[in-house]
């Protein structure tokens, strides 16, 4: 499906912290409230948010990873080299010497381009392989070097090996069906279990290759959607942090000396997407009026409620990618020209659509309702 973006918000996000989980130092538990229960949590067959949020970098490891301020360094990977090759570019990995898998085998080449070649493969199906489908071959050079090969230059390859969906390594031989409901990697948590509807429990990997990490022995991940019973638990103390709480409830409790506000930039961006292959958005007027229609401030200024909490974006890429391209100028909010528009598509008084919003994130509801 052939999409044009159109209006783009970058979210700011905020965790609400209980001061006793803040101060556990490096032992003890860590309960987390998250909006949405995972389908599944085998990255290679799900693009699900909340999937990606307990799996990646906690359980399974990319070759390379992003820094706090955005910049990509080696995880499981030490170094890269980059060759063009005119139509093709070779880029060869050189990998971590004895990294573990959370199963007791070790980390190898081979299980690189066995994560790799079974996301691309057709009969895998995998949701997150077009991300990769630049990506012509894998090749093991030696147990501990491995190279791609993509058409051209392959110019997202290190970026998305360092965050894509699909880029965390599996063990060579992994039963695809068997991932989804215990994931095996060499991350520094482990699975432990998943009560259905409840909670998900990763527990510390006692030999996980970065010294003295993780600092804490078990984190517990419990699924509660509404924003309020999310509240009331942190409140209580039967949950230590609330991830992406909407700005409403953030304002409730700045002022109590039991919690913390946490915000902050994050990689989240809401897009209002269109689909240029169907009526009425086949029409480049019809998407044209709709960006000029949307006034991003006032969604800002009504669902975040401090303008520190969100901000306008040009483009489909977080301001915190390297890629960034500042573009909010394009279209500012003018109603009178998206009129002028929609008169020209041959909409000169109104016309109807329907939204879908993402379930259950109240941030994505609330905009959208707006």
């Amino acid at each position: 499906m052939n999409r044009r973006l159109s209006m783009f918000l970058v979210a700011v996000v905020l965790l609400l912290v209980g001061l006793s989980a803040l101060s556990q130092g490096s032992e003890g538990e860590l309960t987390v409230a998250l909006m949405a229960e995972p389908d599944g949590l085998n990255m290679l067959l799900t693009p699900a948010a909340a999937s990606f949020q307990i799996v990646m970098y906690n359980i399974n490891e990319p070759l390379l990873r992003y820094t706090a301020d955005r910049k990509i360094k080696p995880l499981l990977a030490t170094s890269y080299e980059v060759a063009d090759r005119g139509d093709e570019t070779y880029y060869t990995f050189h990998l971590r010497e004895g990294v573990l898998f959370h199963n007791g085998a070790k980390f190898t080449a081979y299980d690189v381009k066995y994560t790799f070649d079974t996301l691309l493969d057709p009969n895998t199906a995998s949701p997150n392989a077009s991300l990769f489908s630049f990506v012509k071959e894998v090749d093991v050079i030696d147990p501990l070097t491995v190279r791609f090969v993509t058409e051209g230059v392959g110019a997202p390859l290190i970026g998305y090996l360092a965050s894509a969906k699909g880029a965390g390594i599996i063990p060579q031989g992994s039963d695809m069906d068997a991932l989804r409901t215990h994931p095996i990697g060499t991350g520094p948590f482990e699975f432990s279990e998943w009560s259905p509807g409840d909670h998900i429990t990763l527990v510390k990997n006692d030999h996980y290759w970065q010294p003295g990490l993780p600092h804490l022995d078990k984190v517990i991940c419990r699924f509660i959607p509404d924003q309020a019973a999310s509240l009331a638990a942190l409140r209580s103390g039967s949950v230590d942090l609330v991830d992406r709480m909407v700005g409403e409830n953030a304002l409730q409790i700045e002022n109590d000396p039991s919690l913390k506000v946490i915000s902050g930039p994050q990689n989240l961006v809401q897009i209002l997407a269109m689909n240029d292959a169907r009526p009425p958005f086949d029409n480049v007027l019809m998407r044209r009026a709709v960006c000029y229609a949307i006034n991003r401030d006032e969604i800002i200024a009504a669902t975040d409620l401090k303008a520190e909490w969100g901000s306008p974006v040009g483009s489909h890429m977080t301001p915190l990618s390297p890629y960034y391209v500042d573009l909010v100028g394009r279209y500012p909010y003018d109603p009178d020209k998206a009129r002028a528009l929609l008169a020209q598509a041959g909409y000169p008084n109104v016309f109807k659509t329907t939204i879908y919003l993402p379930q259950p994130y109240q941030f994505h509801i609330s905009t959208g309702q707006i």
